[in-house]
């Protein structure tokens, strides 16, 4: 940055690029509270492992109306891209309208958490933490929304245990993985040698090696999204929202051995989530037990998780579907102005 003194274009451009290159862990953290990341006011009532189950709080004293929200979000991403910034946050939008919005944050796998697979996720954290809503509450049944992979956890659940789902939003949630996209094709059991992966690794697959694979998935995208930063560095208004964005990306999430072979092998290898050949504590998942009303959202844009990948669970469920699908990409469904908006405004009318 200092060559470029005379450019000042050129030299703030050189300076985001060195601060991604350099930026030590504890930098980000103090980045993401400079940038005010997961504004909205939250409490922890539950703990176990690395998990929190967090309620959020409302500033005013209105009461809150209707079942509880409960959200599930990614087991690779953090949680706060539904709650990024103000105004641009999923949760903010719910918890302002009155809504009780809880959230389970998976945390951080360690060593000690390597056997945990998405029956132990399932069967045992979300059980445990939906218990724990509908204690403190006094509902029988949540609203659940699931983002991403979480929503195939929601899926899960919602099979498991459909007496305590009273409605299901999927957000960009695969659910049948015979041809979703470039990971189906890199993940097939004959070229991607799974035991020795996890032999190597041990008990936790590192976060730089599950996200590697995604700047591949659309290389113009990511090769754009540096032009978009150059034209864009001196704009401040731009530049918060991208900063925002930027450190979420980079706050990546290992996973634990037995999950990435539940993701691996049992969904993208197996296709057994939409075979209905999971079983959850003893009971197969059958998707037909689903039999609340469906919210199932797509991005038009998705390079990660394609449409039909999605829409999949449209046929399979066992109650009404309302399906859309946002002009948007994987992550921009809920980010993006003003594309966001319709996001939560579908997810408000459907939850109420």
């Amino acid at each position: 940055p200092e060559v470029l003194e005379g450019d000042e274009r050129n030299r703030r451009y050189a300076e985001v690029l060195l601060r991604k290159a350099t930026a030590t862990p504890e930098q980000r953290q103090e980045r993401r509270e400079q940038l005010g990341l997961a504004p909205t006011p939250r409490e922890v009532v539950y703990e176990e492992n690395s998990l929190r189950l967090y309620r959020f709080v409302r500033g005013t004293e209105a009461a809150t109306t209707g079942p509880p929200v409960f959200i599930v979000p990614s087991l690779i991403l953090r949680w706060y891209i539904l709650d990024l910034m103000k105004g641009h946050s999923l949760i903010e939008n719910l918890v302002e309208a009155g809504r009780d919005v809880w959230l389970v944050d998976w945390g951080v796998p360690g060593p000690e958490h390597g056997e945990f697979s998405f029956e132990t996720y399932v069967g045992t954290f979300l059980r445990r933490c939906v218990r724990q809503v509908r204690r403190r509450t006094g509902y029988d049944a949540v609203q659940m929304i699931g983002q991403c992979l979480g929503g195939d956890l929601a899926v899960m659940f919602a099979a498991a245990y459909p007496k305590h789902v009273e409605r299901l939003v999927c957000l960009t949630t695969p659910i049948d993985f015979d041809d979703a996209g470039l990971l189906s094709l890199w993940t097939r059991k004959e070229t991607f040698p799974m035991e020795a992966i996890v032999a190597g690794f041990g008990p936790v697959i590192p976060a730089e090696f599950v996200h590697a694979w995604f700047r591949f998935l659309d290389v113009k995208a990511t090769v754009e999204s540096y032009k978009m930063l150059y034209k864009g560095v001196l704009d401040e208004g731009f530049m918060r929202g991208y900063s925002a964005l930027d450190e979420w990306l980079e706050d990546k999430v290992p996973m634990a051995a037995a999950a990435f072979r539940s993701l691996i092998c049992d969904l993208y290898q197996e296709n057994r989530l939409v075979k209905g050949e999971i079983e959850v504590n003893g009971v197969r998942l059958d998707l037909e037990r689903i039999t609340c009303p469906v919210l199932n959202i797509s991005a038009q844009l998705d390079h990660v998780f394609p449409e039909r990948s999605v829409t999949a669970l449209n046929e399979r469920v066992g109650g009404p579907v309302t399906y859309h699908r946002a002009p948007t990409g994987h992550v921009t469904c809920v980010v993006l102005f003003p594309q966001r908006q319709e996001t939560f405004l579908r997810i408000a009318q459907f939850l109420s």
